[in-house]
């Protein structure tokens, strides 16, 4: 019923403009949204549009609408919109390609520092070691040193530790 009432207003609108419109075939023969004498197998003779003849003009055309009449606002703003979209894309990409050229060597940065904050404690802490008379000893030892009055042994074909 509803669909009955929006085509019986949007009709006369429809007949200034040329267009034709017919009522789909409906499905069951008792439906009440078809009026009187209505058949259900074709389309609804009171709704389809006038005859070319009876119906009125609303005004002569300069140009006959087709493929070759006129330029295309739509896809000239259609093809406008994807432009811009595309220049607003492009501006973006080096500015990213940046970013994350960044976040990858702050990466790399933040992990030397890491490897050198390391190497710094365990060098601070060798020197601790070293300023003591024990340690000064020790090491000359293992470099083959030895004091006063000592003699130096070598003893070879040991296994190794």
């Amino acid at each position: 019923m509803a669909l009955r009432l929006a085509l019986e207003r949007v009709q006369p609108a429809l007949n200034r403009v040329d267009l034709r419109i017919s009522r789909p075939h409906a499905e069951d023969p008792q439906d009440p949204a078809l009026p009187a004498g209505a058949r259900a197998d074709g389309p609804n003779p009171p709704l389809m549009a006038r005859s070319a003849a009876a119906r009125p003009r609303s005004r002569a055309r300069s140009a006959p609408r087709g493929r070759h009449g006129g330029i295309r606002w739509d896809r000239v703003a259609r093809t406008a919109f994807l432009l811009m979209l595309t220049l607003v894309v492009l501006s973006y990409a080096a500015p990213l390609q940046n970013w994350f050229e960044q976040r990858r060597t702050a990466a790399e940065h933040g992990a030397e520092l890491k490897r050198l904050e390391t190497e710094h404690e365990r060098l601070s802490n060798r020197a601790k070691d070293l300023t003591s008379g024990d340690a000064i000893e020790r090491e000359a030892r293992r470099l083959g040193m030895v004091k006063k009055g000592e003699r130096a042994y070598v003893v070879e074909g040991l296994p190794p530790d």
